[in-house]
């Protein structure tokens, strides 16, 4: 599952919860970072 916030440092602590609240168990969470060819087709895609 991918899920997207604002602001992880804040926001993940209570997702976690939640899932674990709800039931689920997480077995790996990590933090996705854009590469900069992301970055760059965001761009050109606004511009578009």
């Amino acid at each position: 599952m991918i899920v997207r916030v604002e602001n992880p440092e804040e926001q993940n602590p209570d997702l976690i919860k939640a899932v674990i609240k709800a039931g689920g168990k997480i077995i790996f969470l990590t933090e996705l970072r854009p590469t900069l060819k992301d970055i760059y087709f965001e761009i050109v895609k606004e511009k578009g």
